[in-house]
């Protein structure tokens, strides 16, 4: 029987030990997990409870294997033939959460550059914002219905995609932003200022895809 056993690993760069190369720093990201519990259900009322939940029964290995390979553009990740419709009036043996989903793994890498403009009261900062550097296939969670026919098991999108942001940021295919960052700094004296100063900033980004 599967369990549902869920880790999660992050890891930055403390700010001390940030790599300074030519006064740029470089910063990072990484996350590793595995997948959620996917819920397989029978697509029918087999139980009488109109509840549309009734879990299927499980005859063999859930899972293909095929977390990453494409079949007529999507991943098929649960094996169809390992899952039936219990009998009528009938329980699926399926425990909750007993089979789980595509696991996620990204590291993102952030080098950053200062530029002083005038003084020490305007600086510029650009800073490019690479996402998922490895460019590993992070699968959304698949389709855990037997009422789908064909479709069922399949995962047929990224995370990204699933959780409705699409081409850009972690957990999608590689992609980088590049921003440009203007810092205004107060001009009192060090006497003058009532506290840490707090740099206004105007923004500027451009997106690169894959």
């Amino acid at each position: 029987m599967l369990t549902d056993v869920r880790l999660v690993e992050s890891a930055v760069v403390p700010a001390a030990k940030i790599i300074s190369i030519n006064k740029a720093t470089q910063a990072g990201l990484e996350r590793n997990q595995n997948g959620q519990p996917v819920n397989v259900i029978a697509g029918q009322d087999n139980s009488g409870t109109a509840e549309g939940e009734d879990r299927a029964n499980i005859t063999g290995s859930p899972l293909t294997g095929n977390e990453s390979g494409q079949q007529n553009s999507h991943a098929q990740y649960l094996s169809p033939n390992s899952f039936a419709v219990p009998a009528p009036a009938t329980y699926g043996n399926l425990g909750r959460n007993q089979v789980v989903g595509p696991g996620f793994g990204d590291v993102d890498l952030s080098p950053i550059k200062n530029f002083p403009i005038y003084k020490e009261r305007v600086r510029a900062q650009f800073r490019a914002e690479m996402f998922n550097v490895f460019n590993r296939i992070n699968l959304a969670p698949p389709v855990n219905n037997l009422g789908a026919g064909p479709a069922f098991g399949a995962s047929t999108s990224t995370i990204g995609v699933s959780v409705g942001a699409p081409g850009i940021g972690s957990g999608e295919p590689y992609n980088t932003q590049l921003a440009l960052k203007i810092l205004f700094w107060g001009a009192l004296k060090p006497t003058q200022r009532a506290g840490p100063l707090r740099p206004a900033r105007c923004r500027l980004w451009s997106h690169l895809g894959n």
